[in-house]
């Protein structure tokens, strides 16, 4: 095994995705029951009220255990992992800062303004950290070399900067201009965890991927290679 403290890592890490995964059809099971008690009861915003109280503290809980377990899995398996590629140490510099940035948020979480900044920075510390992850995937993926798993690390990472991206401006759209009407709102607030159900499900396959990939020996010819400390300049170029 070439790289053992990545497998290790990368095994919670995958596992990690699979709690976050559940945690967000969790969220979005919650929402659809507060849609659909709201369009019935004729309601023009979401509340929690419109839904059975049981319901809703069981799976407000539930996600939050699920989040919190994911999120302690994740950094564990960063940590790991950090020990055979850098990018996996930049990864964890930012999962530091994230929690820096909501430790921060939650003291001050009477100051609107303070918060505000403090959350979005932590989400966008969250988002670098998959980031720098997947760009260790492809980098060890060029090591072995693996063509499937590199190019796969690279789309996901494209798609998870895009699918940020998307989720960001449709918070924006709702900030900035109003919505009265309850059908839009509610497609809003559906859409929001739809898309990032989609990132993270690219992303788990591409860890799943790696894993597979982790547990084969290198080709011994490309070993070679790396245990000189040449590396193999596509690979080098496309994971920086």
């Amino acid at each position: 095994m070439k790289f053992p403290n990545a497998v290790n890592g990368v095994k919670k890490i995958c596992l990690a995705e699979v709690l976050q995964i559940l945690a967000v059809i969790m969220g979005i099971s919650l929402i659809v029951v507060l849609v659909a008690n709201n369009v019935k009861l004729g309601a023009g915003a979401l509340n929690q009220e419109s839904a059975p109280s049981a319901f809703v503290s069981a799976f407000g809980i539930g996600a939050s255990l699920v989040g919190l377990a994911a999120f302690v899995l994740n950094l564990l398996g960063v940590m790991t992992a950090q020990k055979d590629d850098d990018n996996f140490k930049k990864a964890f510099l930012f999962i530091l800062i994230g929690i820096v940035c909501s430790a921060v948020s939650a003291v001050f979480n009477s100051n609107d303004g303070l918060k505000r900044w403090m959350d979005t920075v932590s989400t966008l510390s969250s988002l670098f950290a998959s980031y720098f992850v997947l760009s260790g995937i492809a980098s060890l993926a060029g090591k072995y070399p693996d063509n499937a798993t590199m190019n796969l690390a690279l789309k996901a990472r494209a798609r998870l900067v895009g699918t940020f991206s998307a989720t960001v401006l449709m918070q924006l759209a709702a900030i900035i201009f109003p919505i009265q009407s309850c059908t839009v709102l509610s497609v809003l607030c559906v859409s929001i965890p739809l898309m990032q159900l989609v990132s993270c499900m690219l992303y788990m396959m591409t860890l799943a991927k790696c894993r597979r990939m982790l547990a084969k020996p290198p080709r011994r010819s490309d070993s070679r290679l790396h245990d000189r400390g040449v590396s193999v300049p596509e690979y080098s170029a496309l994971t920086r």
